[in-house]
């Protein structure tokens, strides 16, 4: 079986990294090896060498992915286009009713191919979580109003889970 890597960052109450575990989950149930690495966290010179396949995950925050993603799919763009290689995104805006939201997050997965020079064979947009309630007030308020724009729920007395 396939020795896969998982490389995950920029979310701030571990949605991303929810997502990659279940991905790893599901690869693993296939009898994969699967390693998954949050990039705020690799070693100095991390290699990717070794791997038979691989998954990057990044969270959009501010219509903008992680530079450390961003990083580690430049350097390693050669080995990623070498071996079956898949990307995902996080954000609200693929959990949006409004189907020109829904597009921008298309939009931002070709900005991040363009800037990496990086074409995965696969990739997706998935819909995070609202966590209302571990939000400071500031947060939770600059949350709201994004939901509201983003057609998704406003109601902070609850967390809200969008991934399918």
């Amino acid at each position: 079986m396939a020795r896969i890597l998982i490389v995950c960052g920029g979310s701030t109450k571990g949605q991303t990294g929810k997502i990659a575990g279940r991905i790893a989950q599901k690869l693993r149930d296939r009898n994969h090896t699967v390693e998954v690495v949050d990039g705020t966290h690799l070693p100095d010179h991390f290699s990717a060498e070794g791997f038979d396949a691989a998954i990057l995950g990044a969270a959009v925050r501010m219509q903008k992915f992680p530079q450390l993603i961003i990083e580690f799919a430049k350097s390693n763009r050669t080995f990623l286009e070498r071996v079956p290689s898949a990307f995902f995104s996080v954000c609200m805006a693929a959990a949006s009713p409004l189907p020109d939201k829904r597009r921008q997050a298309q939009t931002w997965n070709e900005g991040f191919f363009n800037e990496t020079g990086w074409r995965p064979r696969l990739a997706s947009s998935f819909a995070g979580a609202l966590h209302y309630r571990k939000y400071n007030f500031l947060l939770r308020f600059m949350m709201k109003r994004i939901a509201r724009a983003e057609g998704v729920s406003t109601d902070t007395s609850r967390d809200h889970e969008y991934t399918d």
